[in-house]
């Protein structure tokens, strides 16, 4: 009996939410062709199911995945492999008992759902390398043979870091939104220092000629990047701080490197984030 009622109780989850399931869906399917929108899904649910409970949010998903699932397989995957892992990062990493400063914990969704992501491409980039997709590509966008493999050949070469940095500019959106009455305490550990410097070893001077060294290099200035996004914007104005977050994310994507420099020399100024 108790079974019984426990898929009573699912089905009637189920039954409420599914209008909001299916619109989540719908959303998700738009935002396909723009990957650096995938934070407004979480940001949705965060808002319509706060208050709801474990059973809710298992039916609002559910329910999205299977009207996705109707669409497409490949899209279904993107979004267990994507939307749900960022969710379900975004509340183990900000489990009490976690101490990690905010932009770490940005860093560590942008590299676990990055690495997702980079998974699901390098997937479609061998479906692409078939002959008849090529052709229909080609036809598709009206473009040249040459053009189509040197686009390819850019991709395969960097797809890992495009991942991660579309991942990371979902994560620090998500973030922002939710916990920005505190973005200006924002800090980041020097740490992350470590792997930039064994990757540039690696690199430089063991002179490894490989892309996916080449990648992770600059995959690890992301997290200073960020940082160097919240010293500047804090400089720029306190007062309109969505706006000092834009014209800070257009310097530091327009100067990479110095803001890599200021923000990791500045990493370890402070030990705390209060």
């Amino acid at each position: 009996m108790l079974f019984c009622e426990k898929i009573m109780l699912f089905f009637r989850a189920l039954m409420k939410n599914l209008t909001l399931g299916i619109l989540i869906a719908i959303i998700f399917l738009l935002i396909q062709g723009v990957p650096f929108l995938y934070w407004v899904i979480p940001i949705y649910q965060e808002k319509k199911l706060k208050n709801k409970n474990l059973l809710d949010k298992v039916a609002v998903n559910l329910i999205a995945i299977l009207a996705i699932a109707a669409v497409s397989l490949e899209f279904t995957l993107s979004y267990i492999m994507i939307i749900l892992a960022m969710e379900l990062l975004y509340h183990i990493l900000n489990i009490k008992r976690i101490k990690l400063f905010t932009i770490d914990k940005i860093f560590i969704m942008s590299l676990i759902t990055g690495g997702l992501m980079s998974f699901l491409v390098n997937r479609n980039i061998e479906l692409i390398m078939e002959a008849s997709a090529k052709d229909e590509l080609i036809k598709m966008f009206n473009i040249s043979m040459y053009d189509f493999e040197l686009i390819l050949k850019i991709l395969k070469e960097n797809y890992i870091y495009i991942s991660m940095a579309l991942m990371s500019i979902n994560s620090f959106i998500l973030y922002y939104i939710i916990e920005k009455y505190n973005f200006f305490k924002w800090r980041v550990s020097y740490l992350w220092l470590i792997p930039y410097i064994v990757f540039f070893v690696l690199e430089r001077f063991v002179l490894i000629d490989n892309f996916i060294i080449k990648n992770l290099l600059e995959i690890s200035k992301i997290v200073y990047i960020i940082y160097f996004i919240k010293i500047l914007s804090k400089r720029i104005s306190k007062k309109t701080q969505t706006l000092s977050v834009i014209m800070g994310s257009i310097i530091a994507m327009t100067f990479p490197w110095l803001a890599f420099a200021i923000g990791g020399l500045a990493s370890g100024l402070k030990k705390t984030e209060k």
